[in-house]
């Protein structure tokens, strides 16, 4: 939907376009502009750094290196730290495969059946009042992020978290199931409690204040 100086509410990561998040500030959001997501898509790799028979740092994919402590001797010999720091790199690999799976088929799917509507790739992420308290609680609020209270002009697209892809999906089933983000059913009360809006145009920054 069209809006006109409309009054949202947007979490800000003060490390993505701190240049540009100031207040006074008035913000172009278009095909141009990435996301948060996006930018993260772009750079994601499985590769990590680590020590070559040089002992020089190169970047090896996580997988040659889990494959180099399968060997049972290199195995019985590996530190605690080593093995929290391996499954702590393993996590965090998994965890943006699944988010990159996710995005990928949200945004495929958006361009094949509703095209009209703001990419996740090119939009910033508002809210409404009612579901500050709920984006506060799920984004756990540290020094990194900025409550922004915005005055929108532009196109606004309204779902909700509750429709966001499982990572436990099948790529084909995370396709299926982008129906429900792009065309959400507010009946379901949940939802209402849950709301995120994309937007594309004009954003003028208002307000910034820390999260308490």
């Amino acid at each position: 939907m069209q809006v006109k100086n409309k009054i949202m509410y947007h979490y800000h990561n003060k490390d993505i376009y701190s240049d540009i998040w100031q207040v006074g500030n008035e913000i172009t959001v278009d095909d141009n502009f990435m996301s948060d997501f996006c930018m993260r898509l772009q750079h994601f790799s499985t590769a990590v750094e680590a020590y070559n028979e040089n002992d020089e740092k190169v970047l090896s994919s996580f997988d040659k290196i889990l494959e180099g402590y399968l060997d049972k001797d290199r195995y019985k010999n590996l530190s605690d730290e080593l093995i929290y720091k391996l499954f702590t790199e393993a996590s965090g690999i998994i965890r943006n495969t699944n988010l990159c799976h996710g995005e990928y088929m949200l945004e495929r799917y958006r361009k094949f059946n509703y095209p009209h509507l703001p990419s996740r790739y090119h939009s910033i992420w508002v809210t409404d009042e009612n579901s500050l308290e709920f984006w506060e609680s799920k984004l756990n609020a540290t020094n990194y992020l900025k409550l922004c209270k915005l005055q929108l002009t532009g196109e606004l697209f309204k779902s909700s978290d509750t429709f966001l892809l499982d990572s436990n999906l099948t790529l084909s089933e995370m396709y299926e199931q982008s129906e429900r983000y792009w065309n959400p059913d507010f009946s379901i009360e949940e939802s209402n409690e849950r709301v995120e809006y994309l937007f594309q145009g004009k954003a003028k920054i208002l307000e910034m204040k820390k999260i308490k």
